[in-house]
């Protein structure tokens, strides 16, 4: 084990992706870092999409029971869209007035991002390589404007603000045929309401992906193409675990480290491969 000073990911170019050990067991033994669902992400603002609403239009002759049909198609419509919002959630590192601590001011090293996200340190974190996942998605992409990505920005004043998309139930339009996406993204919605976030979670320096796809399963990314390396938490004591996650840097020839908390501060160590 030595204490390395020139490494791979500290590259800029170099995002973070932190998992609890089982989790991130499952995406090394089936090399796939699938790609999870707007829908499920812990901030209501984001899952619950309150951003869109529909426009209710009563035309001049229309019975009750049309209206209420289209209502239900444009409610599936906006389902429809909801389900299919995937989302890849990494961080970068902190730049300005941490710098001083390198090592926690990186992407791997956050003592909170790995107490929330990172199994309370006892996880993984999978370091990638920002333009190879770019890359990746954009193959899985079925048109370009269904990509996003970008750095998160973090306001103080979101919860003032108004604005969102509006589905109208006008009749001339055909909902089970209807390109969901580009209606709601109308003036980049999307972008405006999924890459802003409260000033309370600025600290994560987020780094996001959003994918629109109807594929009726899981949207995957193949781990080894786009992987940088790993880093084992500070918590990390299992040998056998640790040796089995060395056994996969191995395989997929990444380097691996272990973070350590050394009073009064972390440090961050190449384990070799056994």
């Amino acid at each position: 084990m030595t204490e390395s000073h020139s490494r791979k990911i500290d590259d800029e170019k170099c995002v973070a992706h932190y998992t609890p050990f089982e989790s991130g067991m499952k995406i090394l033994t089936s090399n796939e870092l699938r790609l999870g669902r707007v829908e499920r992400l812990c901030d209501p603002r984001e899952r619950t999409f309150g951003w869109i609403e529909i426009d209710s239009f009563v035309e001049d002759g229309s019975s009750t029971l049309d209206f209420v049909r289209r209502e239900s198609k444009i409610t599936a419509a906006q389902e429809r869209f909801q389900k299919n919002c995937r989302i890849l959630c990494t961080c970068t590192r902190i730049a300005g007035e941490h710098t001083f601590c390198p090592v926690e001011s990186s992407a791997y090293g956050r003592p909170r991002m790995w107490a929330q996200y990172g199994g309370k340190g006892e996880g993984l974190c999978l370091v990638l390589d920002r333009n190879k996942v770019q890359t990746a998605l954009k193959k899985k992409a079925e048109h370009p404007r269904y990509l996003l990505e970008g750095e998160v920005a973090y306001y103080p004043w979101l919860s003032q603000g108004g604005g969102g998309a509006s589905l109208s139930s006008d009749p001339d339009i055909d909902w089970d045929t209807v390109n969901v996406f580009d209606l709601v993204n109308e003036n980049e919605m999307i972008r405006s309401t999924l890459f802003r976030k409260s000033i309370d979670w600025r600290d994560e320096s987020e780094y996001r992906w959003l994918l629109y796809s109807e594929e009726s399963g899981d949207v995957s990314l193949q781990l080894n193409q786009c992987l940088a390396g790993i880093v084992l938490g500070p918590n990390a004591q299992n040998e056998s675990d640790i040796e089995t996650v060395l056994a996969y840097c191995q395989r997929f020839q990444r380097p691996c480290y272990r973070l350590e908390y050394w009073h009064p501060k972390y440090r961050i160590t190449e384990l070799g491969w056994r």
